[in-house]
Protein backbone atom coordinates (compact mmCIF):
# COMPACT_ATOMS: atom_id res chain seq x y z
CA UNK A 1 0.00 0.00 0.00
CA UNK A 2 2.71 2.47 0.55
CA UNK A 3 4.59 1.59 -2.53
CA UNK A 4 1.19 2.48 -4.45
CA UNK A 5 1.00 5.99 -2.37
CA UNK A 6 4.22 6.75 -3.25
CA UNK A 7 4.28 6.06 -6.81
CA UNK A 8 0.96 8.00 -7.21
CA UNK A 9 3.07 11.08 -5.14
CA UNK A 10 6.01 10.79 -7.59
CA UNK A 11 3.91 10.66 -10.73
CA UNK A 12 2.04 13.55 -9.30
CA UNK A 13 5.25 15.30 -8.53
CA UNK A 14 6.74 14.22 -11.91
CA UNK A 15 3.97 15.83 -13.77
CA UNK A 16 3.89 18.96 -11.45
CA UNK A 17 7.62 19.48 -12.63
CA UNK A 18 7.33 18.98 -16.22
CA UNK A 19 4.37 21.30 -16.38
CA UNK A 20 6.76 23.76 -13.78
CA UNK A 21 9.30 23.06 -16.57
CA UNK A 22 6.88 24.13 -19.32
CA UNK A 23 5.69 27.21 -17.36
CA UNK A 24 9.36 28.42 -16.85
CA UNK A 25 9.23 28.51 -20.54
CA UNK A 26 6.47 30.32 -20.98
CA UNK A 27 8.30 32.92 -18.69
CA UNK A 28 10.63 33.12 -20.59
CA UNK A 29 8.73 34.01 -23.82
CA UNK A 30 7.14 37.53 -24.24
CA UNK A 31 3.48 36.37 -23.12
CA UNK A 32 1.97 37.89 -20.47
CA UNK A 33 1.09 36.56 -16.94
CA UNK A 34 -2.37 35.20 -18.07
CA UNK A 35 -1.60 33.28 -21.37
CA UNK A 36 1.57 31.75 -19.07
CA UNK A 37 -0.84 30.01 -16.27
CA UNK A 38 -3.74 28.99 -19.10
CA UNK A 39 -0.90 27.44 -20.93
CA UNK A 40 0.98 25.61 -17.68
CA UNK A 41 -2.88 24.82 -16.88
CA UNK A 42 -3.20 23.24 -19.84
CA UNK A 43 0.10 21.33 -20.12
CA UNK A 44 -1.00 19.83 -16.58
CA UNK A 45 -4.16 18.58 -17.49
CA UNK A 46 -2.65 17.23 -20.90
CA UNK A 47 -0.27 15.27 -18.89
CA UNK A 48 -2.85 14.47 -15.51
CA UNK A 49 -5.55 12.81 -18.43
CA UNK A 50 -2.78 10.97 -20.41
CA UNK A 51 -4.42 7.90 -21.49
CA UNK A 52 -8.33 9.59 -22.25
CA UNK A 53 -7.14 11.39 -25.73
CA UNK A 54 -5.94 7.76 -26.76
CA UNK A 55 -8.86 5.71 -26.07
CA UNK A 56 -11.40 7.13 -28.36
CA UNK A 57 -9.60 5.68 -31.89
CA UNK A 58 -9.42 2.43 -30.94
CA UNK A 59 -12.88 2.54 -29.66
CA UNK A 60 -13.90 3.53 -33.12
CA UNK A 61 -11.80 0.90 -35.03
CA UNK A 62 -13.26 -2.12 -32.99
CA UNK A 63 -16.98 -0.26 -33.43
CA UNK A 64 -16.35 -0.40 -37.01
CA UNK A 65 -14.83 -3.81 -37.30
CA UNK A 66 -17.67 -5.20 -35.79
CA UNK A 67 -20.11 -3.14 -38.36
CA UNK A 68 -18.00 -4.60 -41.15
CA UNK A 69 -18.52 -8.06 -39.98
CA UNK A 70 -22.25 -7.30 -39.20
CA UNK A 71 -22.51 -5.65 -42.90
CA UNK A 72 -20.75 -9.02 -44.36
CA UNK A 73 -23.21 -11.23 -42.51
CA UNK A 74 -26.33 -9.68 -43.80
CA UNK A 75 -24.72 -9.45 -47.27
CA UNK A 76 -24.15 -13.49 -47.00
CA UNK A 77 -27.84 -13.70 -45.28
CA UNK A 78 -29.66 -11.85 -48.50
CA UNK A 79 -27.55 -13.61 -51.42
CA UNK A 80 -29.35 -15.81 -53.83
CA UNK A 81 -26.76 -18.42 -54.86
CA UNK A 82 -26.42 -21.12 -57.81
CA UNK A 83 -28.80 -23.16 -56.56
CA UNK A 84 -31.63 -20.64 -56.15
CA UNK A 85 -31.82 -20.11 -59.99
CA UNK A 86 -32.29 -22.72 -62.65
CA UNK A 87 -29.53 -23.80 -64.67
CA UNK A 88 -29.03 -22.26 -68.64
CA UNK A 89 -32.45 -19.90 -67.92
CA UNK A 90 -31.49 -18.22 -64.67
CA UNK A 91 -35.24 -18.08 -63.87
CA UNK A 92 -35.64 -18.18 -59.92
CA UNK A 93 -36.62 -21.37 -58.62
CA UNK A 94 -39.12 -21.92 -55.81
CA UNK A 95 -36.37 -21.57 -53.18
CA UNK A 96 -34.96 -18.60 -54.97
CA UNK A 97 -38.65 -16.96 -54.82
CA UNK A 98 -39.04 -17.41 -51.18
CA UNK A 99 -35.23 -16.56 -50.00
CA UNK A 100 -35.98 -13.26 -52.35
CA UNK A 101 -39.88 -12.67 -50.33
CA UNK A 102 -37.91 -13.22 -47.14
CA UNK A 103 -35.02 -10.45 -47.97
CA UNK A 104 -37.58 -8.26 -48.97
CA UNK A 105 -39.98 -8.38 -46.76
CA UNK A 106 -38.91 -9.85 -43.55
CA UNK A 107 -35.16 -7.98 -43.08
CA UNK A 108 -34.99 -5.11 -41.54
CA UNK A 109 -35.72 -2.23 -43.66
CA UNK A 110 -32.01 -1.18 -43.90
CA UNK A 111 -31.14 -4.74 -44.76
CA UNK A 112 -33.35 -5.19 -47.83
CA UNK A 113 -30.84 -5.78 -50.78
CA UNK A 114 -31.13 -8.60 -52.85
CA UNK A 115 -27.29 -10.18 -53.30
CA UNK A 116 -26.67 -11.94 -56.25
CA UNK A 117 -23.94 -14.80 -57.03
CA UNK A 118 -22.31 -13.63 -60.16
CA UNK A 119 -22.03 -16.36 -62.82
CA UNK A 120 -19.05 -17.48 -64.89
CA UNK A 121 -20.38 -15.63 -67.41
CA UNK A 122 -21.78 -12.01 -67.62
CA UNK A 123 -24.82 -13.19 -69.78
CA UNK A 124 -25.89 -15.90 -67.00
CA UNK A 125 -25.59 -12.79 -64.59
CA UNK A 126 -27.45 -9.92 -66.28
CA UNK A 127 -30.27 -13.19 -66.37
CA UNK A 128 -30.05 -13.90 -63.05
CA UNK A 129 -30.47 -10.08 -62.13
CA UNK A 130 -33.45 -9.43 -64.73
CA UNK A 131 -35.03 -12.55 -62.92
CA UNK A 132 -35.33 -11.01 -59.71
CA UNK A 133 -36.11 -7.65 -61.42
CA UNK A 134 -38.95 -9.43 -63.17
CA UNK A 135 -40.35 -11.33 -59.67
CA UNK A 136 -39.95 -8.23 -57.85
CA UNK A 137 -41.37 -5.88 -60.37
CA UNK A 138 -44.69 -8.28 -60.88
CA UNK A 139 -45.47 -8.91 -57.32
CA UNK A 140 -47.52 -5.55 -56.47
CA UNK A 141 -45.94 -5.56 -52.54
CA UNK A 142 -42.69 -4.52 -53.65
CA UNK A 143 -43.98 -2.61 -56.41
CA UNK A 144 -40.42 -2.99 -58.64
CA UNK A 145 -38.89 -1.34 -55.64
CA UNK A 146 -36.19 -3.87 -54.83
CA UNK A 147 -32.54 -3.06 -53.82
CA UNK A 148 -30.45 -5.65 -56.20
CA UNK A 149 -26.52 -5.88 -56.29
CA UNK A 150 -24.41 -7.92 -58.00
CA UNK A 151 -21.80 -9.88 -55.45
CA UNK A 152 -18.62 -12.09 -55.35
CA UNK A 153 -19.24 -13.86 -52.43
CA UNK A 154 -19.89 -17.40 -53.43
CA UNK A 155 -23.25 -19.16 -51.79
CA UNK A 156 -22.15 -22.22 -49.53
CA UNK A 157 -25.32 -24.70 -49.50
CA UNK A 158 -26.22 -27.34 -50.95
CA UNK A 159 -29.67 -28.02 -53.80
CA UNK A 160 -33.03 -28.17 -51.72
CA UNK A 161 -33.64 -31.57 -53.12
CA UNK A 162 -30.64 -33.07 -51.54
CA UNK A 163 -31.36 -31.29 -47.84
CA UNK A 164 -35.21 -32.68 -48.61
CA UNK A 165 -33.35 -36.39 -49.08
CA UNK A 166 -31.51 -36.12 -45.73
CA UNK A 167 -34.73 -35.43 -43.84
CA UNK A 168 -37.39 -37.31 -45.43
CA UNK A 169 -34.74 -40.28 -45.20
CA UNK A 170 -33.81 -39.77 -41.23
CA UNK A 171 -37.92 -39.90 -41.44
CA UNK A 172 -38.03 -43.36 -43.24
CA UNK A 173 -35.69 -45.01 -41.78
CA UNK A 174 -36.89 -44.45 -38.30
CA UNK A 175 -37.11 -47.30 -35.92
CA UNK A 176 -41.19 -47.48 -34.68
CA UNK A 177 -41.59 -46.75 -31.25
CA UNK A 178 -42.32 -49.76 -29.00
CA UNK A 179 -42.00 -49.87 -25.67
CA UNK A 180 -39.75 -51.68 -23.55
CA UNK A 181 -41.13 -55.73 -22.80
CA UNK A 182 -42.47 -55.76 -19.48
CA UNK A 183 -39.76 -58.09 -16.86
CA UNK A 184 -41.89 -58.89 -14.15
CA UNK A 185 -40.13 -57.34 -11.75
CA UNK A 186 -42.39 -54.87 -9.15
CA UNK A 187 -40.91 -51.92 -7.80
CA UNK A 188 -41.12 -51.39 -4.28
CA UNK A 189 -45.19 -52.40 -3.59
CA UNK A 190 -45.90 -55.72 -2.35
CA UNK A 191 -49.45 -57.48 -1.97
Amino acid sequence: MKTIGRCAVALTASLALVSLAHAQQCSSSACGHSDCREEFWNSYMQGAMWPTQYVQAPRNSICSTFEIMARNGWRRQNLLGQYHFKAGTGELTDAGRLKAHWVLTQAPVERRTVFIERAPSDEETAKRVAAVQDWSSGNARFDGKASISETDIVDVGRPAQAVDAVFTGWAANQPAPILPPNGGSSSGGSE
